[in-house]
């Protein structure tokens, strides 16, 4: 097998020739999961920019990759604050709540005085 970078041909088994045929369609699968990845992560992957060889392929992979987690940290940083406003929204319904109970009951208490004053002054006036 002639290797890039040494003269004369080398040896190679039957097992490593076989594995090396595929690498030009693993290649092909590399720059395609690559492209899906970038799909999913809505990054942009202009097509004149496909990686060219196996390195540039593992590079993108790893580099949209990491760019996925950061979007997943994010995620999950905005999923905790979102539950901490949750919560802090049912206490200050809760707050709320009690509010209108006691405002309600106020109201109560001063119709029943105002309708007492109001008797107590009718009957003052029939006194007269």
């Amino acid at each position: 097998v002639k290797l890039e970078g040494e003269k004369a041909l080398q040896r190679a088994c039957t097992p490593c020739v076989a594995v090396a045929q595929q690498a030009p369609a693993l290649k092909d699968r590399l720059i395609h999961l690559g492209a899906a990845l970038c799909a999913i992560s809505g990054a942009d992957a202009p097509s004149d920019a496909l990686p060219g060889s196996f390195e540039q392929a593992i590079t993108k992979c790893e580099t949209t990759l990491t760019s996925m987690e950061d979007q997943r940290d994010g995620y999950e940083a905005a999923k905790t604050q979102l539950q901490g406003m949750k919560l802090n929204l049912e206490s200050e319904r809760e707050k709320v709540t009690g509010l209108e109970a006691s405002s309600l009951e106020l109201w109560m208490q001063n119709a029943k005085e105002e309708e007492r004053a109001n008797k107590e002054e009718e009957r003052a006036n029939e006194l007269e």
